[in-house]
């Protein structure tokens, strides 16, 4: 199967694009608005590098709130 391009059965093979999609014959109208043809951007892959991302910022974040806390509080002690 190449790529941008969907397998539908009763149709034949039917373009993918964001504007319109090609129909099997062209007197033919298309059945399936173009909206639902639109390759998803979502994929595994994306869901996995997003995970991996906010876990990311959640850790440099929570480090960066110990270290102010640690940091107030090392100044915050009264000196002699």
């Amino acid at each position: 199967m190449s790529r941008g391009r969907v397998p539908m059965p009763e149709m034949g093979w039917t373009g993918v694009s964001a504007d319109a999609s090609v129909p099997a014959t062209p007197e033919a109208p298309n059945p399936i608005p173009a909206s639902t043809l639109v390759p998803k951007t979502r994929s595994r892959l994306f869901i996995k590098y997003v995970v991996l991302f906010v876990v990311v910022c959640v850790a440099l974040l929570a480090n960066g709130i110990f270290e102010v806390f640690f940091y107030y509080q090392e100044h915050k002690a009264p000196r002699p």
